[in-house]
């Protein structure tokens, strides 16, 4: 009997590692990736150093998702993080998102999607600004105008 003994010890212990292991293997297929594209000249490329947020709809918890593209423009989130109590918890499945897509010389996009479970891929396309943007032009400043008086009146002369 005594020859058993750390036998089945050895089972059990070999039987919950492999179960904790399933969970968290199960955990990790749970995950949103994608591309995020930029028009340019009427082509798509792939844009890097992108910031996406995803937050769940209708949640009450401060919980989000953050993922920054590499430059082959690839993300994948695959944790909700809660900045407040700094605690991580897995995607939701069956759950809306809005995601938030951030890109220097693009225009903001947010939208919402569905995300059942598993592996789930999403593209997103920006549109770039229009460079006449920051090509502001101001009016000419007229002379006779910078003329004021002590009480605020336009001197002539």
């Amino acid at each position: 009997m005594s020859r058993l003994a750390p036998l089945a010890v050895l089972l059990i212990l070999v039987t919950s590692l492999s179960a904790c292991a399933a969970a968290q293997s199960a955990a990790r297929s749970n995950r949103i990736e994608g591309r995020v594209l930029g028009e340019v000249d009427g082509e798509r490329v792939p844009l890097g150093q992108v910031s996406i947020n995803i937050v769940p709809v209708g949640e009450a918890s401060d919980v989000v998702g953050v993922a920054v593209t590499r430059f082959s423009g690839h993300f994948a989130i695959d944790r909700l993080s809660d900045p407040i109590a700094h605690t991580e918890r897995a995607l939701i499945g069956n759950q809306s998102y809005q995601v938030k897509i951030i890109a220097p010389e693009y225009y903001l996009q947010q939208t919402t999607f569905h995300y059942g479970s598993g592996h789930e891929s999403h593209d997103f396309i920006l549109e770039r600004k229009d460079s006449s943007l920051n090509n502001i032009s101001l009016p000419p400043i007229d002379p006779e105008a910078q003329r004021v008086g002590t009480r605020g009146s336009v001197r002539k002369e």
